[in-house]
């Protein structure tokens, strides 16, 4: 075999090796443990949809229904991007540590809803559980402190889905026409310097609260975060369309 044909057949076999790793796909890893609005549903459906069946990307889902356990989280080590819908859980060191690493491995991360307090329990004993207070912080840059009455569809609670005056990618496609929610409003002010707020909402004649943001959080990660979050809010178009986008960009994909 000559040593020409060696080089060739090297070169081509790294080609080739190169054009394999490229063609990998995203894989994105969704954490799902709360029953309040049903995500390990609606999420895996609009995951399903958006990401594995458009966009061709690999997406593991885990997901658990026993109280304080999270069984599965070893698969984030290898996550291009995770999504956390999760609610007031602490779980074992070891099922929570994984996280911590992906995230403070400065990767990007997508929250909903209840993900501003996924790792804090109220009044319970967290014996061999881990809990993770300084998440919502730190992490997504929110400062959640309880909600506004639980009020459905009504003209007094609305959300803007887009500031109007902003250009931020994610908004792209999203009409920003206020529209009445059935995710009753957080309370998160004040966030973090860090963060950009692309969505209002108003609960009767309080101050409006944001809705969803993005972040770079402590550990240099990008953050897309929302606290809508209901069943009927998958039903929307510019929720979908606000959510794809925000995933998006938190890996890159859309420039600023």
């Amino acid at each position: 075999m000559s040593r020409a044909f060696l080089i060739v057949f090297s070169l081509s076999l790294a080609f080739w090796s190169t054009s394999v790793a490229a063609a990998e796909p995203v894989h994105a890893v969704f954490l799902l443990h709360e029953r309040e609005y049903k995500t390990t549903k609606t999420v895996p459906a609009f995951a399903r949809e958006h990401f594995e069946k458009k966009l061709g990307w690999k997406c593991t889902y885990v997901i658990d229904r026993r109280p304080n356990q999270l069984r599965g989280t070893e698969a984030v080590k290898d996550a291009d991007v995770i999504f956390v819908s999760v609610r007031r859980q602490a779980i074992a060191p070891e099922q929570l540590a994984p996280i911590r690493a992906y995230i403070e491995a400065g990767k990007p991360v997508v929250g909903i809803r209840t993900a501003s307090h996924a790792w804090t329990l109220r009044g319970e004993s967290t014996e061999g559980k881990e809990q993770w207070p300084e998440f919502d912080a730190d992490v997504l840059g929110g400062n959640y402190n309880g909600h506004y009455p639980k009020e459905f569809a009504t003209p007094d609670v609305s959300t803007t889905w887009s500031d109007p005056d902003s250009k931020h990618p994610i908004l792209n496609g999203v009409d920003p026409a206020k529209r009445n929610t059935a995710s009753w409003h957080y309370k998160v002010r004040p966030l973090a310097n860090t963060t950009e707020v692309l969505a209002w909402g108003q609960h009767e004649d309080n101050e409006p609260e944001p809705v969803a943001w993005t972040n770079t959080n402590n550990y240099g990660g990008k953050v897309f975060y929302t606290s809508l979050g209901h069943p009927e809010d998958f039903e929307s178009e510019a929720f979908q369309t606000m959510l794809v986008n925000g995933t998006l960009w938190t890996l890159g994909k859309l420039s600023d």
